[in-house]
């Protein structure tokens, strides 16, 4: 990612996407070593929390901001993963599900209750 996020204090930086990306992969490998070549592979839902419980690190607005404006950078480039470069994904959720119990980083999924992607 162009930003760094804090998920443990603020020292460690790593690219979130290689994960995501990594996982794609691993699906479209194991679909293909079972023989099935024609299932279409998209992401149904990814995303950062835009708010977390103390012991929930990372889940906050700043942090769902800089994940979704690099997510959307990405597919605008058409960035994906090595086997699945033109990755369709859908960001969860547009939304913040405040009448959701658990923890807190379950009910302010979205970051949306302000604009986020604009720099």
């Amino acid at each position: 990612m162009e930003e760094s996020y804090p998920p443990y204090g603020g020292s460690f930086k790593s690219d979130v996407f290689v994960l995501l990306y990594a996982q794609v992969d691993a699906i479209i490998y194991v679909i293909k070593a079972l023989g099935f070549d024609d299932i279409d592979v998209k992401v149904g839902e990814t995303g950062w929390s835009s708010k977390g419980d103390d012991n929930e690190l990372g889940a906050c607005l700043e942090n769902a901001a800089i994940y979704n404006r690099n997510l959307l950078k990405r597919q605008m480039a058409k960035e994906g993963a090595p086997l699945k470069p033109n990755l369709y994904v859908y960001i969860f959720a547009l939304f913040n599900e405040n009448k959701k119990s658990g923890p807190t980083s379950e009910i302010f999924v979205s970051g949306f209750d302000r604009v986020i992607f604009i720099e």
